[in-house]
């Protein structure tokens, strides 16, 4: 997960295994919570449940209501979801194995035990936010996915309500990485200096170059809001 600080954010201190920094376009601070257990787990445990004559798409389109069912307890179940280290998390290298705990007859159920595994993941992402969040240096305003999870869009609302932000799902998010790898492109072609003659008389800053960008490709997104009682109630069981 990409953090974008404000430009006048006070800098990070010190060192964490769970954050990268970079920089945007424009200087402006980037840190990356990261994490080496992303959606495996959970992409595991949708597999367990697949039928043999379906799809992945098919049983992700099966399982997902059923998720989005559950309550945000999970009716007891709780996850980890390292089948690989986590330097970020001090889970050490070398063989690893996922763990879901408190199986009971009543949580025995898909939507039980899938949603648990992708809680596993986001609660981890949590715990990397609240490091930058401790420090002062960033301030939740907005999430926008991207990448495999965007493909079931209404979890966008899990996300809300475990990070307590509304929560954005743009166009083409699946391939978000992407994009924007191609609008840095456009950037450092169109506006910035090169060292051969590019008719380049764009000076635009970087703020204003996406804003202009963002006018002419505008497309209404999908958005998400958080709910009071399952935020209050996802924080109890990540706490």
């Amino acid at each position: 997960a990409n953090v974008v600080a404000d430009s006048t954010a006070v800098p990070f201190r010190g060192v964490s295994s769970a954050i990268d920094h970079f920089c945007a376009a424009d200087g402006t601070p980037i840190h990356m919570v990261w994490l080496r257990n992303g959606t495996t787990f959970f992409n595991t445990t949708v597999a367990a449940f697949q039928r043999d004559d379906e799809t992945t798409s098919e049983a992700f389109e099966r399982l997902m209501p059923a998720v989005l069912a559950t309550p945000p307890d999970c009716g007891g179940l709780l996850a980890l979801p390292f089948m690989d280290d986590e330097p970020g998390l001090q889970v050490a290298t070398g063989p690893s194995t996922a763990l879901t705990l408190g199986w009971t007859a009543a949580n025995a159920t898909p939507g039980h035990v899938i949603q648990a595994a992708l809680l596993s993941t986001t609660f981890n992402l949590k715990a990397g936010v609240q490091v930058l969040q401790d420090q002062d240096v960033v301030q939740l305003q907005q999430i926008v996915l991207s990448g495999g999870l965007v493909k079931t869009p209404a979890l966008g609302q899990i996300i809300a309500n475990v990070f307590d932000c509304p929560v954005r799902l743009l166009a083409a998010a699946d391939e978000g990485s992407s994009w924007g790898a191609a609008v840095m492109a456009a950037y450092r072609h169109q506006c910035l200096p090169s060292n051969q003659s590019n008719n380049n008389n764009n000076t635009l800053s970087w703020p204003t170059f996406l804003h202009e960008m963002a006018d002419r490709h505008h497309q209404t997104p999908t958005q998400f809001t958080p709910q009071p009682e399952a935020v209050q109630a996802y924080a109890h069981v990540y706490t």
